[in-house]
């Protein structure tokens, strides 16, 4: 992926996402901005967002 000039942290597949109660953390993939929704590991946010979806896309960097 495209690291240019990405705000947050890459998308890391081995990372645990949302763990904490109300910790909706911010990650950069491939050119968009996503936030988690609940807790994840391994679901990739450009291929696990949209409605009722672990990743909820908040626009492009």
């Amino acid at each position: 992926p495209d690291t240019g000039s990405a705000p947050y942290p890459l998308w890391d597949a081995g990372t645990i996402y949302g763990a904490k109660w109300g910790s909706f953390e911010k990650v950069s993939w491939k050119g968009h901005n996503y936030q988690v929704n609940w807790y994840s590991q391994g679901e990739q946010p450009d291929l696990n967002c949209g409605p009722y979806q672990v990743w909820t896309d908040i626009g492009t960097y």
